[in-house]
Order: structure tokens, then C-alpha cells, then sequence
């Protein structure tokens, strides 16, 4: 019987960025509601703050292609879908996934091995 670890690794890592920037997001309009008027310094946090929700939403963005992506291909990984899952979770980590581009990236090298030695 063929390991699922690879499927069962990028699956939780797609489903955990996905979450985890959904948080981001939540976060970003709690604080953003907060009324932060005590001067200029914090003009730097709200930059911060705005680049963390464009990572959000890219992370958002790119967890649901992730998510079509597994779906279509099943519980069949591939040589060639372990390869794009594994850049696909290599862009993840810097583009918002977080720990969860690095579970999918982890899914996707088990995978790329496990296709060599069959």
C-alpha cells in the first residue's frame, strides 16, 4: 500500500495557512478598530500591519489554489504534482502560509521521494 503521508502533510499544511491567515486578517481590523491616536510613531505599525494583511490575503489566495490543486489530483501524488506542491509551498512560507507552507513544502518532498524510489 502506497504511503498518504505526502497527501495527508500538504493537506493539513493548506487547511493550517489558510487559518492562520484568516486570523491574520481578524486581527488586522481588530486593531485597526482600536483608535491608535497617539502620534506619528505608530504610522510605521500601520504600515506593518497593512503589509501583514497583504500577506494575509496572499496566503489566502494562495492556500485555495493549493486546495483545488490536491483536490483534483487526489490521493495520487505524482513525481510532477509533487514538484509544483513542493514550490507551490516553498512561495507559501514567504507569501503568508507560514508553518503551513512549510508542512505543505515537507508534504511535497516526501512526496518527490517517494515517487523515486517506485
Amino acid at each position: 500500500m502506497k504511503s498518504k503521508a505526502p497527501f495527508v502533510l500538504v493537506l493539513i499544511g493548506v487547511i493550517l495557512g489558510l487559518l492562520l491567515s484568516l486570523m491574520r486578517i481578524v486581527s488586522y481590523f481588530v486593531l485597526k478598530r482600536i483608535d491608535w491616536s497617539v502620534s506619528d510613531s505608530l504610522q510605521m505599525f500601520e504600515g506593518l500591519m497593512l503589509w501583514h494583511l497583504i500577506l494575509s490575503i496572499t496566503g489566502i489566495i494562495l492556500s485555495l489554489v493549493l486546495i483545488f490543486y490536491v483536490v483534483r489530483i487526489g490521493k495520487k501524488l505524482t513525481r510532477k504534482d509533487s514538484i509544483v506542491v513542493t514550490v507551490l509551498g516553498g512561495l507559501g512560507i514567504f507569501l503568508g502560509l507560514g508553518i503551513g507552507g512549510v508542512l505543505v513544502l515537507i508534504g511535497g518532498i516526501i512526496g518527490i521521494v517517494k515517487s523515486d524510489k517506485s
